[in-house]
Formats: C-alpha cells, sequence, structure tokens
C-alpha cells in the first residue's frame, strides 16, 4: 500500500503496475513524509522515540500466519497478539508525548480476501471462510481499543478472482488496490501533497 499511496500523491491516477520488494521505503514528498517497514508476523515493538516521529502508524498483519503458520497459529493465538498491539501501543505513545501533544492516528488495515490458488502453496490455509473470521474477531477488538479500522477483506472481496491473472496473492495491477487506497488517505486525513510537517508509518 505504501507504492499505492506515493503513486497517488505523485499525481498519478492510473492504476500501479509494480511495486519493488523491499525490507524498508522511505519517501518525502514536500511536507509529507512515508515510510514502511516489511514485517508481515508484527515482531517489532514501539518506543517513545519512534512514536513522537509519526502522526499516523497503519499496521497490517494477518496473511503470512495463517499461510506460513496454519497449524501453530489459530484465532486465539492471532487475537492475543493483535489485543497486546491494540492495548499496549495507544498507552505507550500516551506515556511518551507531552501533554497538549495529539496522538498519532493508529490504523488497522485486515487481511485481504483471497482467492484460492490451486497451484500455489499446498500448506497454504488462506481461506475465505478462515480469513473472514479472523477478520470479524480482529476489527471488532480494533475498534474496542479505539484504533480505525480499514476493512481491506471487504473491500477487495469483489477483486479477488483477478488475482488470478497475477500471482494468486496479490492486487497489484487490480481495480481493488484503489478503493483500500481512497479509505487509508481518508483516515489518514491526506487530502493532497502537502498537509503541514506530518510523517507517517506503514507496518506490514
Amino acid at each position: 500500500m505504501y507504492d499505492v499511496l506515493l503513486h497517488r500523491f505523485q499525481g498519478n491516477d492510473s492504476i500501479l503496475q509494480l511495486s519493488e520488494k523491499m525490507p524498508e521505503k522511505s519517501a518525502q514528498l514536500e511536507n509529507l513524509h512515508l515510510e514502511f517497514l516489511w514485517d508481515p508476523l508484527l515482531e517489532n515493538t514501539l518506543d517513545c522515540e519512534f512514536v513522537r516521529d509519526y502522526a499516523a502508524i497503519v499496521i497490517s498483519t494477518g496473511a503470512h500466519q495463517a499461510f506460513r503458520l496454519c497449524d501453530s497459529t489459530p484465532a486465539t493465538a492471532y487475537i492475543k497478539h493483535l489485543t497486546d498491539i491494540f492495548s499496549t501501543w495507544p498507552r505507550l505513545a500516551a506515556k511518551c508525548l507531552p501533554p497538549d501533544a495529539p496522538p498519532p492516528i493508529f490504523i488497522y488495515m485486515n487481511t485481504p480476501s483471497y482467492w484460492y490458488p490451486t497451484n500455489l502453496h499446498r500448506y497454504d490455509c488462506r481461506t475465505q471462510p478462515r480469513l473472514g473470521y479472523w477478520n470479524q474477531l480482529a476489527g471488532k477488538l480494533a475498534r474496542e481499543h479505539g484504533w480505525n479500522l480499514i476493512d481491506a477483506f471487504a473491500l477487495t472481496k469483489p477483486f479477488a478472482v483477478d488475482t488470478r491473472l497475477l500471482d494468486g496473492t496479490h492486487y497489484m495491477k487490480t481495480d481493488a488496490i484503489d478503493p483500500v487506497a481512497d479509505e487509508l488517505i481518508e483516515k489518514l486525513g491526506i487530502c493532497g501533497t502537502t498537509v503541514g510537517s506530518e510523517k507517517y508509518r506503514l507496518w506490514k
């Protein structure tokens, strides 16, 4: 999603065709700063220095737990991990920031819909019912802890079959990309490339 936002903020109205895989990315567009960290199992943690640097923090996790750890990561373990994040990160922000400083916007983007590939991975456990159930639990939890929610599962579901034209997993080059980006931009409160001196972190 980082590359989609950057593509849009650079003035493009076409569907993004390419996203280079890198562990970290960053960009500066006038007063807008974006960063991306590849952390699919969300194993990194926040500290005060990090919290003070960003106006918004976006996380997206779940697909790799369902894909790689289907036998060892039931819904209860996944939800426990999210509970720790949803509850502790805002508390850390409140502790680290001055009393008059606005807290970061915390956004959770759930797991996209998934088409069943016939030859991608025999051990892949990302089924629609499983991801739908995980997302239902995670979305309720996010709202209870005051996080903004982007329902990528619902936004991508009508286009899931289109991923068969690509790698069976990602939504690059499909019409599903822009609706998710639109909602993320709205949740971030960004209307263009200049919105004051703000920094945003995308964590996936």
